[in-house]
């Protein structure tokens, strides 16, 4: 049977989706070349379809991106008002 990986650090994804043969399936895992995987890892998830880790992976890079946005606000933030300070 056929999984897709998606991998993923801290929430954020890998552009990959690897095509997978399984030979094994159960509820919680997956079993790749008589090694047994769990299909939901913090890192590591396997998707039944390609369409599936495409949502998923899509998903977390957007997710990013708004957390990152935001990040990049508070420093724009910090660096105005560094650059506004004035000599007392």
């Amino acid at each position: 049977m056929i999984k897709y990986r998606t991998k993923e650090w801290r929430g954020v994804p890998d552009a990959k989706i690897l095509k997978i043969e399984c030979s094994k399936e159960t509820e919680k895992s997956v079993w790749i070349n008589n090694g047994r995987h769990l299909k939901i890892t913090d890192n590591e998830i396997y998707h039944d379809t390609w369409k599936e880790a495409y949502s998923h992976i899509l998903t977390l890079a957007n997710e990013h991106v708004i957390r990152v946005a935001a990040q990049l606000d508070k420093a724009h933030s910090l660096l105005n008002n560094i650059v506004d300070l004035k000599e007392e």
